[in-house]
């Protein structure tokens, strides 16, 4: 484990701000407490009691202290293991949540602050990216292929969600870079207990040697990097972060258990079928959703763009966009999960009508039904007419904000056609604020809003996938914590 701890004169608004810090730190070796390995067997959800098991690594890290605004960036570089060229590689079992001990970077951010720490401070930014180190001592980012990030989420030990969540859509198509980078507005932090460890979640796994083994492999030690900026000793604006996944299970198997992992449980649409799913939420009190990125504004959405066709984000409940009513009625499936819908043919388990039939029943719904259609290119495509009853009262409900997949990006050179890699690596979905909406909406206390989920057909039989709102939000009104429905 490598940690490097400096001190910042101002919030880090961007990965290159940070970067650009990050180079004036000499790392400098020495021992310390490594991270407590933690494995739930059968599962994260398991009933069994875990099991620990402690490794001891080397510990490399630097200070550079000055406290005059109180702001310190830790980072920690975790040694993962031998990338070989040609074999698989799994990171070593940090996906059900080890713990990393902040020991190192508590203690000088202590010496350096020249007084006992308060008892609190917040969270400010952070980041969390696998990266390839050289013989020479350069550190070259992993992307795809060949490493495949399924996810890697860090949070405060004994309190608090998670300031990291990167996953494979985390890599910018439209700005060909890392977007990694996540950062409370200015003037604003999560607020988190001092002097406490960091629990992490990761799983790295190289997909390229699986399914397109003539893909060239590098080698080398994988590292992990982990970035977090804690700003102490002074009073900033409280944000607080809402995860919120799609109900899971397959639209036509009720027994299916696919639960199987706590931040993306999947859902399911057969081969060459297209499913439509939704989850609403709200919160205790006033709020502003705020983007976790402070270059583009950027809301984070997780989802596997090569099969997202559309994600709209609506002011309303399911009721005022009618989705309270045949044929919209979700079933639920054995544990007590509302699946999806299948969209088509009744024949094949379907509700009878199309993905583009479903589009404009929709938009008759909305306020802005008429402009959202004209802003998004599948809405603007979806040639059909609804073969539903037009509603009987007025809309009431908004289009806030769109999340566009892509269906191919990075080539793939010659992957056989029965491979997942023949569509195409998922990069970050675009974000479309839509007229009369805003991707960042300031929501009254108790207001829902709705995220619905359009999938892509797959070419390549039964695929799987899953949508997570990571919602990033200041509280307007002290005293008022995120809730769900």
């Amino acid at each position: 484990m490598l940690v490097a701890l400096l001190s910042v004169s101002a919030v880090l608004r961007s990965r290159e701000e940070f970067l650009r810090l990050r180079e004036k730190c000499t790392f400098t070796r020495t021992s310390g407490p490594g991270w407590s390995m933690l494995q739930r067997h059968g599962g994260y959800n398991a009933s069994h009691d875990p099991v620990e098991r402690k490794r001891t690594l080397q510990t490399t890290w630097c200070v550079q202290p000055d406290s005059e605004l109180g702001a310190y960036l830790g980072v920690v570089r975790l040694d993962m293991g031998e990338l070989v060229a040609g074999k698989r590689f799994v990171s070593p079992q940090l996906d059900r949540g080890d713990v990393v001990s902040f020991e190192p970077f508590w203690a000088a951010v202590k010496k350096a602050y020249g007084s006992p720490l308060p008892p609190s401070g917040h969270l400010a930014a952070g980041m969390m990216w696998p990266m390839l180190a050289g013989d020479d001592g350069s550190f070259t980012p992993l992307a795809y292929p060949p490493m495949h990030t399924h996810h890697m989420l860090a949070r405060p030990d004994i309190a608090g969600p998670s300031i990291v969540f990167s996953h494979a859509d985390s890599y910018c198509a439209e700005r060909d870079d890392h977007c990694l980078w996540y950062a409370a507005p200015l003037g604003a932090g999560l607020p988190f207990p001092t002097g406490v460890d960091f629990r992490v979640y990761i799983y790295l796994e190289t997909l390229a040697k699986l399914s397109c083994p003539q893909l060239a492999t590098p080698s080398g030690r994988v590292v992990l990097e982990l970035a977090v900026q804690v700003v102490l000793g002074r009073q900033l604006r409280p944000v607080a972060m809402t995860s919120r996944v799609l109900p899971w299970g397959h639209p036509t198997d009720m027994y299916a258990n696919l639960d199987v992992e706590p931040w993306a449980p999947h859902i399911v649409q057969d081969g060459g079928g297209e499913i439509f799913q939704w989850q609403t939420l709200s919160f205790a009190g006033k709020v502003r959703i705020v983007g976790q990125d402070p270059v583009d504004g950027h809301v984070k959405m997780h989802t596997h763009g090569a099969h997202t066709e559309l994600i709209l984000l609506v002011e309303g409940d399911p009721g005022s966009l009618g989705l309270n009513v045949p044929p919209f009625v979700r079933k639920l499936n054995h544990f007590k999960r509302p699946v999806p819908l299948l969209l088509g043919s009744v024949d094949r388990g379907g509700i009878g009508i199309t993905k583009s039939q479903v589009m404009v029943c929709l938009l008759r719904h909305l306020l802005n039904g008429a402009s959202t259609a004209h802003s998004v290119a599948s809405l603007r495509d979806a040639k059909a007419s609804c073969p539903l009853a037009a509603p009987i009262t007025r809309p009431r409900a908004r289009a806030l904000c769109a999340w566009v997949g892509q269906s191919s990006v990075a080539a793939v050179g010659t992957c056989p056609s029965s491979a997942p890699l023949s569509e195409g690596f998922d990069r970050r979905s675009a974000m479309l604020t839509l007229p009369g909406g805003s991707c960042h909406p300031t929501l009254a206390a108790r207001s829902p809003i709705t995220y619905l989920f359009f999938s892509r057909a797959s070419k390549l039989g039964e695929s799987f996938h899953h949508a997570t709102l990571y919602a990033m939000h200041l509280l307007m009104e002290q005293g008022h914590n995120q809730t769900s429905a």
